[in-house]
């Protein structure tokens, strides 16, 4: 049976990747920063030493890196480790454990913030940056950290996702903030409902990481790679709210559909070099299954 480590397994893209696994002939181990139980081990992604531990003990082929903001240890150090510095090193020297104990495939969440503050219809991997939110020059620090790590047999994939949404999705995310407030008409009416923006279902988002997964664990094309997780189509916020509406039986709100004014696209062509033929699932379909009492709140 094939092992696959995840970290950060209790947040929103980590579980629902650590489930698909623990479905799917994997033994899955998953861990989390805020609890200790039977599905996940306990542990900081700054406590470094114990990560040398855990590898040994897992021997996993594959590390799946869906960990956010270093806390714990790293709170407690010196101030550089809660830098943008200190977040990157967290994340390196991960990978640099990863390569000494022969992981096979180390894929790690970068971000589309790491394009920053720019008007693009179709972004590629080699898009030239905007101006950069602090978390955003952390994660484009990470990824070209991650790009000089020398490796032999350990293969680095930093995956930019767009705006993924799910149920169990947090705020201050867009689409559980859109939901909270659906029928707050002067709120929805404050976004910027002339972006446009790219969306992808979280069950595209695992079954796209599955098959990432599946090719390159042992196709070695390429040592270091950054995909976009995108679906190459562009909704403005505008629409994005009546898409919601509908599938909550309310009616369309009729001057939200209005004509995009900036767009921030992502361009899916490296990505389905590696995939493809992939067919996205319809956004109304995604959406209805945001329709639960419950949302938000897992």
């Amino acid at each position: 049976m094939r092992r696959i480590l995840v970290l950060g397994a209790s947040g929103f893209l980590g579980n629902y990747l650590w489930k698909h696994y623990s479905a799917n002939a994997w033994e899955a181990v998953g861990t989390s920063y805020a609890t200790s139980n039977e599905r996940f081990l306990k542990f900081d992604i700054a406590d470094r030493a114990s990560f040398e531990d855990l590898l040994r003990a897992v021997t996993p082929e594959v590390v799946i890196n869906a960990s956010g903001y270093i806390n714990g240890i790293a709170e407690q150090a010196a101030g550089i480790n809660n830098s943008v510095e200190g977040q990157s090193a967290a994340v390196i020297d991960l990978a640099r454990a990863c390569v000494r104990n022969k992981v096979r495939l180390f894929l790690t969440m970068g971000s589309s913030a790491e394009y920053g503050d720019i008007n693009h219809n179709s972004i590629t991997e080699s898009t030239e940056y905007g101006e950069l939110t602090p978390y955003g020059l952390m994660k484009r620090v990470t990824t070209e950290s991650l790009a000089s790590l020398d490796s032999d047999m350990t293969q680095i994939i930093v995956l930019r996702p767009f705006l993924v949404f799910g149920f169990g999705q947090k705020f201050p995310r867009l689409t559980p903030l859109i939901l909270q407030n659906m029928d707050n008409t002067k709120f929805l009416m404050s976004l910027s409902l002339s972006d446009r923006k790219d969306f992808v279902a979280v069950g595209d988002f695992v079954r796209i990481v599955s098959r990432l997964v599946d090719k390159k664990i042992y196709d070695f094309e390429k040592r270091f790679d950054i995909l976009n997780v995108c679906s190459g189509k562009g909704v403005t916020i505008g629409d994005w709210i009546n898409k919601i509406r509908v599938a909550y039986g309310r009616q369309e709100i009729e001057s939200f559909a209005v004509r995009p004014l900036t767009s921030f696209v992502g361009s899916n062509v490296n990505l389905m070099h590696h995939i493809g033929p992939f067919k996205f699932a319809c956004h109304e379909n995604s959406i209805r299954t945001l329709t639960s009492a419950n949302f938000g709140n897992h």
